[in-house]
């Protein structure tokens, strides 16, 4: 009966975001029969698919990152992604998370508030340049956190 109605919630949520079933597959590089699947009810996502739904949601939150300031990326992200992780059984925490950590990754210097105000505040010490290869380790970080947090997500029961 959940799962009916989780995978209800997911074609809903499709539909209005006008994401279609392949789509999404071709997203998470699964068959489209195992969205179809997902949205019937009939089955739930494995671990390594949840594990692509988590990464694919902060790679959104990198993009986002770029086209608006995290203060507004971060709840943004969080109410879309809320009602989507909801529909195949992940806790909205998981969604708040992902989104929240995502969005305060930068790549340029432009996006992140805490960086300029080390960089000023500093006396401009160091280049933009030269901080560049740290923001990558950085977001490369941020990537395999949530990528080990699935498996500890799962075993709190955050996740199917």
């Amino acid at each position: 009966m959940v799962r009916r109605l989780l995978g209800a919630r997911l074609g809903v949520i499709l539909r209005q975001r006008g994401v279609s079933q392949q789509q999404l597959a071709e997203q998470l590089d699964v068959h489209r029969s195992a969205v179809s699947r997902w949205c019937s009810g009939e089955r739930d996502p494995n671990p390594g698919q949840l594990r692509s739904i988590c990464l694919l949601l902060a790679i959104v939150g990198f993009v986002l990152s770029f086209v608006v300031r995290w203060q507004a990326a971060a709840p943004l992200l969080t109410l879309v992604a809320m009602p989507v992780a909801a529909s195949i059984g992940v806790h909205p925490f998981i969604a708040a998370v992902v989104s929240l950590v995502s969005t305060q990754v930068w790549f340029l210097p432009y996006q992140s508030t805490v960086y300029l105000a080390l960089y000023h505040g500093s006396g401009e010490c160091w280049s933009h340049e030269s901080a560049r290869p740290m923001a990558l380790l950085w977001g490369a970080l941020v990537l395999l956190s949530i990528a080990l947090a699935v498996p500890v997500w799962r075993a709190m029961g955050l996740m199917p």
